[in-house]
């Protein structure tokens, strides 16, 4: 049986609370009028003492304002015998197993548990003490050149991204993975949703099926976002596609052919390269939809957008940045579990795993003697941004250096031992 447009939005009303729709561009534009016509956001770039006193409508004079300063002041907020304050280990991700924070003469059932989880070596955190972890960045001097967003004019808009999840149809059992966030990004309203779409990172983007185990090259294939390069965000009830590349597809077209047979929409199309942030009318905090390579959906929710204060970054070149991201355990090498997975093998004749992870210089050192391949097995780049987690390789000849180097080094002491023979050989070595 059907379901009707109206039944689909009702269960997801049900399931998904968001604002009212709202467009950005024209509210702030409201907002602003506002503002505009109050002085009491003024007072934020002076700060002085008679601007509050008149903020305040004269009702103080200077002697009482003084007293109510010193009696406001922050260092009045302590009181004998208070816990010092917690320092970065206590609430971060990675815990200090002697962090003096924690005092033994307390009697609390949290601390005493504390302690005791902090000192677990194996101990994995659990997910309720893995937190968003703020990425800070150093201030951008402004350029002549570069274009300057004014605060209390400007908005900045804050959208949550989510890891990847798994669809299925009605007959599939088992539990789905829980919802999780990946990370937050902002950008400024006049910004295009292309720009935004560039600054999602996902490992599909990265992912390579070309089997390179003759070649083992990272740096020579091709990421799968240079060759598949179509997506789309899906917001309110248009789908907005990436056409920056002529030969890019309307990934969205199926799936309108599919909802006009079952009388849902209409939808609208429109290109996410000429759509800016500010113009689209949406509800902050309703998930929607960036899908790309074809398969891989995020949801995403725009969760806040504010005017610009001074105290923000006001490069505009700046945006749009990671502002947050989740923290999440790395893959490491099978063979020696120290360093991350650069290669997968799958059909390895040599190991009892299938597939079987490697680290880049474990996988060069087993699986080949001076750049030749050893044995049957298939190779493939684990997907990763190269740039970002591993230097670039100088030289295919680096397969080389691990066989190389007792044989180097045995060849460096005998030549020292024969020049310390003789005084002109040492002279000339």
């Amino acid at each position: 049986m059907d379901i009707s447009e109206k039944e689909y939005q009702s269960m997801y009303d049900q399931c998904y609370r968001g604002s009212a729709k709202i467009n950005i561009a024209s509210h702030f534009g409201e907002y602003k009028k506002i503002i505009d016509r109050s002085s009491f956001h003024k007072h934020y770039e002076k700060d002085n003492k008679a601007e509050i006193i008149k903020l305040l409508g004269n009702e103080i004079d200077e002697e009482k304002f003084d007293l109510l300063a010193y009696y406001c002041n922050i260092d009045k907020l302590t009181v004998d015998g208070e816990l010092e304050k917690m320092n970065k280990s206590t609430f971060e991700f990675c815990k200090d197993p002697y962090d003096p924070s924690i005092v033994d003469n307390v009697q609390l059932e949290t601390v005493k548990y504390s302690k005791q989880r902090n000192q677990l070596k194996s101990h994995q955190v659990h997910l309720k003490y893995r937190s968003e972890k703020p990425i800070r960045y150093d201030p951008v001097p402004l350029q002549r050149a570069s274009p300057v967003l004014v605060p209390e004019s400007d908005i900045l808009v804050f959208i949550r991204v989510y890891v990847p999840f798994t669809s299925r149809y009605k007959q599939s059992v088992g539990a789905l993975g829980k919802l999780s966030l990946n990370f937050v990004i902002v950008m400024h309203g006049s910004q295009t949703l292309d720009k935004l779409r560039d600054q999602i990172i996902c490992p599909s983007d990265y992912a390579i099926s070309t089997e390179a185990s003759e070649i083992p090259i990272r740096s020579k294939t091709k990421n799968a976002k240079d060759v598949y390069k179509s997506g789309f965000f899906f917001i309110e009830d248009t789908f907005y596609n990436d056409f920056r590349d002529p030969l890019n597809k309307d990934n969205s077209k199926v799936i309108i052919e599919w909802a006009q047979t079952r009388n849902l929409g209409p939808y609208k199309t429109a290109k996410m390269e000429e759509t800016t942030v500010a113009s689209i009318a949406m509800r902050f905090g309703y998930p929607w939809v960036y899908q790309h390579q074809g398969d891989c959906e995020h949801l995403i929710t725009f969760s806040d957008v504010r005017f610009v204060n001074a105290s923000d970054e006001l490069n505009s070149e700046c945006y749009p940045k990671i502002v947050r991201i989740k923290p999440r355990p790395n893959r490491y090498c099978m063979t020696c579990g120290i360093y991350s997975v650069a290669w997968v093998t799958t059909s390895n004749n040599r190991l009892p795993h299938n597939p079987c992870l490697f680290c880049d210089s474990c996988f060069k050192s087993y699986n080949y003697v001076k750049g030749k391949k050893i044995g049957s097995f298939k190779a493939y780049p684990y997907p990763y941004d190269v740039d970002l987690l591993q230097p670039q390789l100088n030289d295919y000849d680096r397969m080389y250096d691990t066989q190389e180097n007792s044989e180097n080094t045995v060849l460096t002491e005998a030549s020292a031992d024969s020049c310390a023979s003789t005084e002109d050989l040492k002279n000339d070595c």
